[in-house]
């Protein structure tokens, strides 16, 4: 519980630094989305689920915007995923930069562990 806190706090810090228009939170149970958002970033925080349950619970956490995507195999995928809905809603433009974060080994609950600044490809 406390990694999951001590994470969300870097990610918001990064975000202010990066002037990151979107926090990317990658969750099966939506707690790491919980955990940004209670630091109140002026980032909107994007919430990738795969979850049907959770991404309705999240539909009422303060600045989430809850997104259910398809089970993906590997952190790749899952970057991959979240910077497609990204683009797709205009939460970014080709050359921003982006924190994520989520927990390895995905789609197991209670795992949070990683950041990472994404910069959205050039086409």
């Amino acid at each position: 519980m406390f990694l999951a806190a001590f994470i969300s706090l870097s990610v918001w810090r990064l975000g202010v630094e990066l002037k990151s228009k979107v926090i990317v939170a990658s969750t099966s149970s939506g707690l790491t989305a919980r955990h940004v958002s209670r630091l109140r970033p002026s980032a909107m925080i994007l919430s990738t689920t795969p979850n049907e349950s959770t991404y309705h619970a999240l539909a009422l956490v303060w600045g989430v915007l809850p997104v259910v995507v398809d089970k993906v195999e590997s952190t790749d995928e899952m970057i991959r995923s979240a910077t497609e809905k990204l683009l797709a809603f205009g939460l970014v433009n080709p050359g921003d930069k982006f924190v994520l974060t989520a927990g390895i080994p995905w789609g197991v609950s209670g795992t949070t562990n990683m950041i990472k600044v994404q910069e959205v490809p050039k086409t």
